[in-house]
């Protein structure tokens, strides 16, 4: 979007003149219009077609490459379960880190930044000292979603699958992560627990030791640091650090090959992986922003102080970021919920009564429109009949409403269409025209702020489709929960294949054809001028 605008600025004449068109387009329609509808030489009318609709299951997404990553559980009274785990690569502070002379390492902690604002501040108990209080800094959460205890089970384990940047199968490509992929886990966890999201969790406290002063044969607590994170709350997972003294000090000094560089380190030490599940007592799910996520290897360099003959501690730290290579695991269980039966058993000939959709490897909604075609001629039987009628379309309306036995609370703000060929998603024919805002998606709410439906506009669609042998092809829609990555780029107006993205996890059940609910169900309206007799 960025792009866009810039390239327009560069050219402010091209402003000037499309603003001046619009406006002047703009006025002589809106005159046109009400004279010849005012003349009674046009009428303006609405058409309900034929729409029918039902849910399919999304096996997986792609989820490389997307800056904010999900970790932890989910359970939804309609949608089921979600269990989402991070497996992830680390990156080198430095080639061969040199750890100076009779090292002790101290504590090795994980920090994951929330997606959060700062809202002020507030007093807590200083660590170092408990009758004192100090001003920390008072973050909201923006995207943790909790119920029960609040908590989700985690294991950390080193990653014992390589994270290949090249698809395998084309070298020349980057290679793409799903979801639904398999990683192996080496060894023992680096760490177990429950966890659970806590928006103060700002500061931490290290117990530093060092060497005693009995010929470096023990070591011996000196001093606590409190170290504060820089801006934001974050998940902070101690691991084991015996074993990451095994890992990498013990092992860059034996062999230093392996910390060398990035390519070796990387199949060296694979990377780790955070494997979430279910706590059995509440559900815990969050974004995290894993660029900005790290390792910290906290350690203790013991000298011998010339001066008074006394070992003494200098405190370091190495820091290994997550900038490499991470991707989600996402696993689902429908079992017994309100959409297992709607996914196994669509019914695709007269649509269901109930729409599924879903991000992050859940189910996207499939539209049908004008009915069906007996004839076989590749046009539906509406549709033929509509091309007689030489409509003007005006608008062109796909409302999907919130169907009343939805009680999540997790809504997505905004659904996206997309057109089916040849089993491929494409960008629709209206956006890649208007773009996406002028097709619409967006939750709209009622009077009492309770979300009513999405509504799309289809309108240069169905206008070119009406046409006489219009070589625009009937196609069926998908409707998905947005995500970023879904925009059309005009810059790229051949690039309009839609990729496995999605990391939105909120659904939504939307009516399909239901009589009973009418005139909440499934609606597509036309709405046209015509020239009256």
């Amino acid at each position: 979007m960025i792009k866009k605008i810039l390239y327009f600025l560069k050219y402010p004449f091209l402003i000037l003149s499309v603003i001046a068109i619009v406006i002047s387009c703009e006025k002589d329609f809106k005159n046109i219009g009400t004279d010849l509808v005012n003349d009674n030489i046009y009428s303006s009318n609405k058409y309900n077609a034929q729409v029918r609709g039902y849910s399919i299951r999304i096996p997986s997404n792609i989820t490389n490459g997307m800056g904010n990553y999900l970790l932890g559980y989910n359970e939804n009274a309609q949608f089921g379960t979600l269990t989402a785990s991070i497996a992830t690569q680390l990156t080198l502070p430095e080639t061969n880190p040199n750890w100076g002379e009779n090292a002790v390492i101290d504590s090795v902690v994980i920090t994951i930044p929330f997606l959060s604002k700062l809202i002020g501040n507030i007093s807590v108990t200083n660590p170092n000292n408990p009758t004192k209080t100090i001003l920390v800094p008072n973050y909201e959460l923006n995207s943790v979603y909790t119920s029960g205890a609040n908590n989700f089970n985690l294991n950390v384990y080193e990653l014992g699958t390589f994270l290949n940047p090249l698809d395998p199968t084309d070298p020349t490509k980057v290679n793409e992560f799903f979801s639904d992929q398999v990683y192996l886990k080496t060894g023992s966890p680096l760490y177990t627990g429950a966890i659970s999201p806590n928006k103060n969790d700002t500061m931490m406290v290290i117990n530093r030791h060092k060497y005693t002063n009995d010929q470096w044969n023990t070591i011996e607590f000196y001093k606590k640091d409190t170290v504060k994170l820089e801006k934001a709350p974050a998940l902070r997972i101690p691991l084991d650090k015996q074993k990451i003294k095994q890992l990498f000090k013990d092992n860059d000094i034996a062999n230093g090959f392996n910390f060398s560089s990035q390519d070796n380190f990387n199949r060296y030490f694979k990377g780790l992986y955070f494997e979430a599940s279910n706590s059995g007592n509440g559900a815990a799910l969050a974004y995290f922003d894993m660029k900005k996520a790290y390792m910290t290897i906290f350690y203790t360099e013991s000298t011998v102080d010339t001066t008074t003959n006394t070992i003494k501690g200098e405190a370091k730290s190495f820091q290994y970021s997550f900038t490499g290579i991470t991707t989600n695991v996402y696993d689902r269980d429908q079992t017994g919920f309100l959409v297992e039966n709607y996914l196994i058993n669509p019914n695709i000939t007269t649509g269901d009564n109930k729409l599924f959709v879903q991000g992050a490897a859940g189910s996207d909604a499939i539209i049908h429109l004008f009915g069906n075609d007996t004839n076989t001629d590749g046009i539906p039987d509406e549709l033929s009949t509509l091309r007689d009628n030489n409509w003007l379309i005006t608008d062109a309306k796909l409302y999907l409403y919130v169907d009343p036995s939805n009680t999540t609370s997790q809504y997505p703000d905004s659904l996206y269409i997309y057109k089916i060929e040849n089993n491929k998603k494409y960008q629709t024919y209206d956006v890649k025209k208007f773009g996406y805002g002028m097709v619409g998606g967006y939750l709209v709410y009622d009077t009492d702020s309770i979300p009513d439906y999405y509504l799309f506009h289809l309108t240069d669609y169905v206008s070119e489709i009406l046409k006489q042998n219009e070589k625009v092809k009937v196609v069926d829609f998908g409707i998905k929960v947005y995500d970023p990555q879904d925009g059309f780029d005009f810059l790229k107006p051949n690039d309009t294949i839609i990729k496995e993205y999605n990391r939105n996890f909120k659904g939504v059940v939307l009516t399909g054809k239901n009589p009973t609910l009418t005139p909440r169900d499934l609606k597509f309206e036309i709405h046209y001028s015509q020239k009256n007799n």
